[in-house]
């Protein structure tokens, strides 16, 4: 029927069983089960919807992402038998695992979740295993829960829950796929850091991750996305980092996922549409979108690709300066120490303490959504207010760095009273602020806005900070072959931009236009050298690209000491403008082979080759189906 005179499309409205009719039909054909006998799935909680969604006015009538799908038969859900040999393993070696996920989390990695919410559940799941002794019996009943456990909703996350309540959800009676991936790839990840004799770490930790794999895209496959999801999700970025490196394509595309998951999930409106959920569960989600922000970021800096989170569309909530443990306490002790924070959600001591994970989530956070400026500067057509925009978003650079708190600005005491796993990670916070200053510089340079002294000064700055990162590796050789996109990130470009401007300074006889003495340039670059020479890097395609950007850069810097710097006394007045081989120049593509050091080349040549550099090929054998 329809209104008369009316635009709209006539439609028939079906006449309601009635409440004695439904209830013989409930009676006859249970809840979730199909006439022909297969089981669904409860229906699952519907996707996040923006206000102005047509969707989300009708989303009582059609839940978006919850198709009532029928469970696949047994023949088709043969990726169990694909997760047993690994819990059986995991089991195995449950008590060692149980020491390398706790030494892992006692020497304070850098992790977004807060720990308690991570290894506390994790670390209860491995203890209870290695009190078995029936241990394929037991491997076969826990994944008989897990799948029975898909045609079910998780335990509701409501703001009364307390922590222990929530690790109550975990255990064994209870467990669930995306619990079990979690676990994976908790342990694959701490194995990689591990150093246990006859323990093969790469070889488990791929195990692990091809586990934690196959159990997500079996709880994607029954709508089971939720919190527990996200979390292994996260760590499963983590996890293909330390594998394959920052580059890699497997990792990219990983993230992609992980993306449309949060943005399922709605953690891009935390703060125009809050969920209902306990304190710890709520700050946890900003802090993993917080990060998810900042990787989305540096990839597409490392990678030269759009991002794919754009800040226009979230609510900018920076998670609170806590401390793990305070984030899962409850009533008034979790009061008292939000009272303590400042109006800006920073911790009120001025002391200079320890780092806490949360302290480096909000740094990086907010110099990611300036990093979002420089990329929107960067890779996008220069309209006409370009130079304006520009000249903008450096004062707000400028800016930034007098916005954070003194007690949380680097400096080399802080490896004296915190973990050097988070001392690494505040020094890549400072030098991820000081990469986008160098983009801008180079952006002011190449429209002839600045003299090419701020862009070596930027490199400078870069090649002491990796020099850093050096010099404290040699105290915590721990560190060893961990950061291999540290340098590809920074410390290579402005190495690179030194080594070819003293290059063309040789060629041309026009001293180098630089604040620093061109003899601590040089000595700095050959520090950076010998350590490529002596490191024994793995054989990974992240790792290869900096030995051999190493090479180029030591092969420039031999040519330019072999026929001698120009007198430093030539000096010319930096507002003069010497004549100078074009920017423009090109380095071959082939790299190092054919390159004619006889040629002039400016750095500006030097940077493009490196933009466009592809280094990412498959290392690892890991199934086609998990990825």
């Amino acid at each position: 029927m329809t209104r008369k005179k009316s635009d709209f499309r006539p439609y028939r409205a079906e006449k309601q069983p009635s409440t004695a009719a439904t209830r013989a039909k409930a009676q006859a054909n249970p809840q979730n089960q199909k006439p022909d006998g297969d089981v669904v799935s409860d229906p699952a909680p519907s996707s996040y919807l923006g206000f102005f969604s047509t969707l989300s006015l009708c989303q009582t009538l059609w839940p978006v992402a919850t198709p009532r799908w029928s469970i696949p038969p047994e023949d088709k859900l043969s990726k169990f038998k694909a997760v047993e040999p690994p819990l059986r393993k995991v089991m195995a070696y449950s008590q060692r695992l149980e020491t390398i996920v706790r030494q892992y989390r006692d020497e304070m990695h850098f992790i977004a979740i807060p720990h308690p919410l991570l290894f506390d559940p994790v670390l209860l799941f491995l203890q209870e295993l290695g009190t078995r002794s029936d241990q394929e019996a037991f491997a076969k009943n826990l994944l008989k829960t897990a799948k029975g456990n898909l045609r079910r909703r998780p335990t509701p996350l409501t703001p009364e829950l307390g922590f222990s309540e929530f690790l109550g959800i975990f255990s064994t009676d209870h467990v669930r796929l995306e619990f079990l991936s979690l676990v994976f790839s908790l342990c694959g990840l701490a194995s990689l850091y591990a150093d246990v004799d006859g323990f093969d770490a790469t070889a488990f930790a791929t195990e692990m991750y091809n586990a934690s794999k196959y159990c997500l895209k079996i709880s994607r496959s029954h709508n089971q996305l939720n919190d527990i999801t996200v979390w292994s999700s996260y760590i499963n970025t983590m996890f293909l980092s330390s594998l394959f490196g920052n580059a890699s394509d497997m990792a990219y595309h990983w993230f992609n996922e992980f993306v449309s998951e949060l943005f399922i999930l709605g953690l891009h409106r935390l703060a125009s549409s809050p969920p209902d959920g306990p304190f710890f569960i709520l700050e946890t989600r900003k802090r993993i979108f917080a990060m998810a922000v900042v990787e989305d970021k540096s990839i597409s800096t490392l990678l030269g690709r759009p991002p794919r989170i754009d800040s226009r569309f979230c609510d900018l909530t920076i998670p609170f300066d806590l401390d793990d443990e305070e984030v899962v306490l409850n009533g008034n002790q979790i009061k008292a120490a939000l009272n303590a924070l400042d109006a800006d959600g920073w911790k009120c001591n001025r002391e200079t303490g320890h780092l806490r994970p949360a302290v480096l989530v909000r740094l990086r956070y907010r110099h990611s959504l300036l990093q979002e400026r420089v990329l929107g500067l960067w890779m996008t057509e220069r309209q006409g207010t370009f130079s304006e925009t520009l000249h903008e978003v450096y004062e707000e650079y400028e800016k930034g760095k007098t916005r954070i708190p003194p007690q949380y600005r680097y400096s080399g005491d802080i490896w004296n009273n915190s973990s050097p796993w988070l001392c690494v990670a505040r020094l890549i916070a400072d030098l991820t602020y000081l990469y986008s200053g160098f983009l801008l510089d180079r952006m002011l340079l190449q429209s002839s806005q600045v003299p090419p002294t701020r862009l070596l000064d930027k490199s400078a700055e870069l090649l002491s900070g990796a020099l850093e990162f050096v010099q404290r590796q040699s105290c915590h050789p721990e560190l060893g072959g961990r950061y291999p996109w540290l340098f590809l990130y920074y410390s290579l470009p402005g190495a690179g931009t030194l080594a070819t401007e003293l290059h063309q300074s040789t060629l041309s006889r026009v001293p180098i236009q630089i604040s620093v003495p061109v003899s601590k340039v040089v000595r700095d670059l050959s520090v950076l050298l010998s350590y490529f020479e002596r490191e024994r890097l793995p054989d990974r395609p992240d790792f290869q690209v900096c030995t051999h950007i190493g090479k180029m850069i030591g092969a420039l810097l031999d040519d330019t000491l072999n026929r001698g710097l120009p007198d430093s006394t030539q000096l010319q007045h930096q507002h003069q403008t010497p004549e100078r081989p074009e920017l423009s120049g090109t380095i071959p593509h082939e790299g190092l082979d054919g390159l004619n050091l006889a040629d002039s080349m400016a750095s500006q040549a030097f940077l493009s080759w490196f933009d466009e550099l592809i280094w990412d090929y498959p290392t690892i054998d890991l199934d086609p189906d998990a990825l």
